[in-house]
């Protein structure tokens, strides 16, 4: 079952899938991560945030993205420390 957000379009008679990540579905794509121990995780786009703009909803957004990365590094090093100290 995926959990990103995604959605369809058709245009001129040609359909495609749009899929994007969003703070949500970041956090269980790094879970993932965390939860088996890979050693880190890989981005392809950061430059599609927009860090300009003066728009507190966007601000906001911006910002909860990097939450999202920012809280699964601070799970897995403290599963890393978990289990270097058993």
């Amino acid at each position: 079952m995926h959990q990103s957000v995604m959605f369809d379009v058709v245009q001129l008679a040609v359909y495609w899938q749009v899929w994007f990540d969003d703070p949500h579905s970041l956090r269980l794509k790094y879970q993932v991560a965390v939860d088996n121990g890979l050693r880190g995780v890989g981005f392809w786009n950061l430059d599609c945030l927009d860090y300009h703009s003066e728009n507190p909803l966007v601000m906001q957004q911006t910002g909860s993205m990097w939450d999202a990365v920012r809280d699964a590094m601070q799970s897995y090093a403290a599963a890393v420390d978990s289990t270097a100290s058993t």
